[in-house]
């Protein structure tokens, strides 16, 4: 078909599941406490359920001092965008 009327979309392709890794330290050993961890991006949670009122999310600190911004983004059981933003200091 021809025509002005037409519009080409190209679609992307779809992506193989990405796997995100999260530092986890040994409590029991004292060898990581010598290696400072300076990262910026401190948990990067693309998918998370929430069925209850309450939902603990567990993340370590950077060794870098300053103000962290924790935001929570997605959508209600209804499709309503829901973005809560905090920030948190690291001293």
């Amino acid at each position: 078909m021809e025509g002005d009327y037409l519009i080409e979309h190209k679609l992307l392709k779809s992506q193989p599941q990405k796997s995100y890794y999260q530092q986890v330290y040994n409590v029991s050993s004292n060898s990581s406490n010598r290696i400072p961890d300076f990262r910026n991006q401190l948990l990067w949670e693309p998918k998370i359920t929430i069925n209850s009122e309450e939902v603990v999310i567990y993340f370590y600190t950077s060794d870098n001092s300053g103000d962290y911004e924790v935001c929570l983004e997605g959508f209600t059981i209804n499709g309503l965008p829901i973005s809560i933003r905090e920030v948190i200091t690291i001293k």
